[in-house]
């Protein structure tokens, strides 16, 4: 899949979507995630998963823990575009 449209994959989920928006921030272990977003830790995990394949996120194993951040330059400055509507998070 080319990379435009890995991206435009990625971001037709909301849930891949506020999950992008939250790491924007700044980066999340995966057991914040669901506590954030409000969903379960199943659900997110899949979700993860996708964006991973995809090549969107990047993950970095610190202990037993995962760590997610944003990996593709592209998406950043997408996610960018969006960056007002991450208030809720702060």
């Amino acid at each position: 899949m080319k990379e435009d449209m890995k991206i435009i994959y990625a971001l037709n989920n909301e849930l891949r979507f506020e999950i992008l928006k939250l790491l924007l921030l700044q980066n999340y272990y995966a057991c914040e995630i669901p506590l954030i977003v409000k969903r379960n830790q199943p659900t997110v995990s899949h979700q993860l998963s996708k964006l991973l394949n995809l090549g969107v996120i990047g993950v970095k194993k610190i202990g037993n823990k995962r760590l997610y951040y944003l990996l593709n330059e592209k998406i950043k400055t997408i996610m960018k575009i969006f960056e007002n509507d991450t208030s809720k998070y702060k």
